[in-house]
């Protein structure tokens, strides 16, 4: 593999690891939850600690009618983080 093909492989995969870490930030559930599923794949040592900021997923869900809950979280973003977490530490052993 050339210089060139290492670098830009390396750009692409910088490129997808900041889109998933901003998408953690998303307003939107499955915006997060999605990006937790892909952090959990690549299973990278520097989303550790994003995925652990995940674990305390604050943003609130909304019930069927559309209306802000304020006594729902999203906990499968957080049971997402957590299981990401285990497969980085799987990886790492």
């Amino acid at each position: 593999m050339s210089f060139m093909q290492k670098l830009f492989g390396s750009q692409k995969e910088q490129n997808f690891l900041n889109k998933e870490l901003d998408d953690l930030k998303s307003s939107d559930g499955n915006t997060r939850l999605h990006s937790v599923k892909a952090l959990g794949k690549i299973a990278d040592n520097r989303t550790v600690d994003p995925l652990i900021t995940m674990l305390s997923d604050k943003y609130l869900t909304t019930n069927q009618l559309g209306e802000s809950d304020d006594n729902l979280f999203d906990t499968s973003v957080r049971l997402e983080a957590a299981e990401a977490l285990g497969n980085i530490g799987d990886s790492v052993q």
